[in-house]
């Protein structure tokens, strides 16, 4: 059954567990809010969906959606020390959950300016891969980064990058850890 939306106190913007975990990510502590209680084994997210709280996450992933979180909010150099924590955590065999904290470190390069850096960074990354490690949720967070860059196709590194992702083809798998 799909979780009713819940509204701010205010009225502001619906509180959903990923702006909670913003919050936390960027305040350091968890929401106090009525309508996203911290006491539940089990928080529910817009889609109906279940998750885990953060407090029953390993290291690793509190570090990969705490980088997530900073890199969506532009705070690139607190990013990239949760991003480099989750990377030393993550074993090399668990290659999606890597991969995406680095196309995450690749769009924090870009929102910093680093246009260029951005794309060789993340083909450098995406090269190294094979196809069944290329799951549809690395096509996707690709082409979103490519679509990021869009307005600098003439540099080298983002056509390399946009050739890239136009030559993906989408995988069965869904994971690449399977």
């Amino acid at each position: 059954m799909k979780q009713p939306t819940r509204r701010s106190p205010r009225g502001s913007a619906p509180r959903t567990p990923t702006r909670c975990s913003i919050k936390a990510a960027t305040t350091g502590r968890q929401s106090t809010s009525p309508d996203m209680p911290n006491n539940s084994a089990v928080t529910a997210t817009r889609s109906g969906s279940r998750c885990p709280p953060l407090w029953k996450r390993n290291e690793a992933q509190l570090r990969f959606h705490e980088g997530n979180a900073l890199t969506h909010l532009g705070k690139t150099e607190q990013a990239w020390t949760a991003q480099r924590r989750a990377l030393d955590l993550y074993p090399v065999t668990d290659t999606l959950d890597r991969t995406l904290v680095h196309l995450d470190r690749a769009t924090s390069l870009a929102s910093a300016g680093e246009v260029e850096a951005a794309a060789t960074y993340a083909v450098t990354k995406l090269l190294a891969l094979d196809a069944v490690q290329r799951t549809d949720i690395v096509v996707a967070r690709t082409r979103q980064l490519a679509t990021l860059l869009d307005n600098h196709r003439a540099l080298p590194a983002v056509r390399d990058l946009r050739a890239l992702t136009a030559g993906i083809d989408q995988p069965n798998a869904t994971r690449g850890d399977e």
